[in-house]
């Protein structure tokens, strides 16, 4: 467990409560997150209240998500990943009498997408399509704990961003397409996140699906049921018939210059076919640059003045083969017989004042008048 932790910490993080970040040409991100889900009980098919699983049965699920976000421009994003970790099942054995555990641990999914921004009045319109490969399948025949879904899932929908003060409320809505004969979802997700830009926030709202189409076997119920009894303890947190949820979560951040770290909490509130559980979640996102600095977006938006791109003539800049009027003789002439400047007179230097008299000398003077005696 803790060898593929740190493997996939090395690759990136999928953030479970971060939202869309506008992209920055050459700009990539980072991005991982560690879940924790836990569940000893299912919402039965039909509304109602949940139900304890069979025989005192629990289910976890241990999931590390990596993956890589870059920036084609300030419009495109594309990214890819994978996900992973570690399930264990509490499985009661009616022949022996006893409780097992059953547990599987590897690579569940490899994700590829994109996005694109459509910036609208006051709001942003981000429409976004994935493609979730599974690296595991269901395996009737196994008695391990089920990894994940086992279903090829074709998404596509939109995001609905806006920006008023230090509030931020989003929304999402999709379509999932899954293979093998599962049900059909329709993802949503609403909620408002509050924060500085670059420092911190806090989110809160609520998440889930609901199947739009039946399972081709819808009328095997019994048969799915028996076989979920047998691997995973009776939990519908996989492979669940027509499943639907809503969860509801919060989450709060902080960003240390391009590094971001982030827990978040989710809890069932209600649903169908579906595991009665809690996720806790840690995640950390990097951002970087491929691009030498200076060269992209984030120089310009350093400087919230910018000056705009002024137009010049080159042609003012350009060698002229013009030189002056033609000279056709005239002018030499008219030099010749113009007379001669006089020159200036020349500037008489004003002489030294005279110097001071000589005091030893005066004194000496002085003595030889004093010394003569009178006639």
């Amino acid at each position: 467990m803790l060898t593929l932790f740190f493997t996939f910490l090395t690759l990136a993080f999928s953030a479970h409560a971060d939202i869309p970040k506008a992209p920055i040409e050459g700009h990539f991100e980072l991005r991982g997150k560690f879940d924790y889900l836990d569940t000893s009980a299912n919402f039965p098919t039909g509304s109602g209240s949940s139900t304890k699983l069979p025989n005192g049965g629990k289910f976890r699920n241990e999931s590390i998500s990596g993956q890589f976000a870059y920036d084609f421009d300030s419009q495109f994003q594309a990214f890819a990943g994978l996900s992973g970790g570690q399930v264990q099942a509490d499985v009661f054995n009616s022949t022996l009498g006893a409780t097992e555990t059953h547990t599987k641990a590897g690579l569940s999914d490899a994700l590829v997408g994109g996005r694109m921004w459509l910036p609208m009045s006051g709001f942003q319109l981000v429409p976004e399509v994935s493609l979730t490969y599974p690296m595991v399948r269901v395996d009737i025949n196994s008695d391990d704990a089920l990894l994940g879904e086992g279903a090829l899932r074709a998404q596509g929908g939109a995001w609905l961003l806006a920006r008023w003060s230090k509030f931020t409320p989003f929304g999402y809505l999709g379509y999932a397409f899954r293979d093998e004969g599962r049900s059909n979802l329709l993802p949503y997700r609403v909620g408002i996140r509050y924060g500085e830009r670059r420092q911190w926030w806090i989110q809160a709202g609520a998440s889930g699906y609901k199947s739009v189409s039946d399972d081709t076997n819808s009328a095997n119920r019994t048969i799915r049921d028996t076989y979920l009894t047998h691997v995973d303890g009776g939990s519908y947190a996989f492979y669940s018939l027509n499943p639907s949820r809503t969860d509801l979560n919060a989450a709060a951040g902080m960003q240390f210059g391009n590094l971001e770290v982030y827990v978040a909490l989710a809890v069932s509130a209600f649903g169908e076919s579906t595991a009665d559980s809690w996720t806790g979640t840690v995640g950390i996102n990097f951002l970087g640059s491929l691009k030498a600095p200076g060269t992209t977006a984030t120089a310009k938006r350093k400087n919230r003045f910018d000056t705009p791109t002024e137009q010049f003539d080159n042609s003012l800049f350009e060698e002229s083969d013009v030189t002056g009027p033609a000279n056709d003789g005239s002018l030499d002439e008219d030099l010749k017989n113009a007379p001669a400047e006089t020159p200036p007179p020349p500037v008489k230097k004003k002489k030294r004042a005279d110097p001071l008299p000589n005091v030893e000398l005066l004194m000496k003077d002085t003595e030889k008048s004093l010394s003569k005696k009178p006639k």
